[in-house]
């Protein structure tokens, strides 16, 4: 049997959260071994975000495989909302939505959630009138569907996986912060 437990640093900002298994150990897999995303939309026939994240979300998935194969238990729930009543059932406050382990993609990068909305001409089209549909800032640009780039980290970052620094389109690695750009640091002159 597992009891719950979870420990607390009071000098530092660290909290760990695990069970202690019968052998006394803690069990840190409870918590990070998981992965449940919930992908809520209304239309993968016509609505072009939909169709977009549904697309991105499985080459995120495929993209993480080998980051994904320690993980014990991965459950992707595409979950098409038919009514408001399921919309409050679920929470649905705007699609497409995107929760990993129950949470808000956009709360999990961002620390916070503000959904934003614009004009979807083929939710427009579906519903017989004027529909907005939610809105995914990611790095400074705004997306009508939530990019594949923001998904992967989301999960990395429920996971605990640290990321590597990003490289650029010639595969190497970012350059020096411009206050520090040398012909050294960036391999030309300044």
């Amino acid at each position: 049997m597992q009891k719950s437990i979870v420990l607390t640093c009071l000098i530092g900002v660290i909290v760990i959260s695990g069970c202690i298994s019968e052998e006394g150990g803690i069990d840190m897999a409870n918590e990070t071994n998981k992965l449940i995303i919930d992908f809520l939309y209304l239309d993968l026939s016509l609505c072009e975000r939909c169709q977009a994240t549904d697309i991105v979300l499985d080459e995120a998935l495929i993209e993480l495989r080998d980051e994904l194969k320690n993980v014990k238990q991965i459950s992707v729930n595409k979950i098409k909302i038919l009514s408001d009543k399921e919309a409050k059932k679920y929470n649905l406050i705007s699609s497409p939505t995107l929760r990993i382990n129950g949470k808000d993609i956009e709360e999990i990068i961002t620390g916070k959630l503000e959904i934003k909305e614009n004009y979807c001409s083929s939710c427009s089209e579906v519903c017989c009138g004027d529909t907005n549909c939610r809105t995914y800032e990611y790095n400074g640009t705004i997306s009508d569907f939530i990019p594949k780039e923001m998904i992967k980290e989301a999960i990395m970052l429920v996971l605990g996986i640290k990321t590597e620094p990003k490289e650029d389109e010639t595969g190497d690695s970012p350059c020096c912060p411009p206050s520090n750009q040398t012909s050294s640091c960036c391999g030309s002159d300044i």
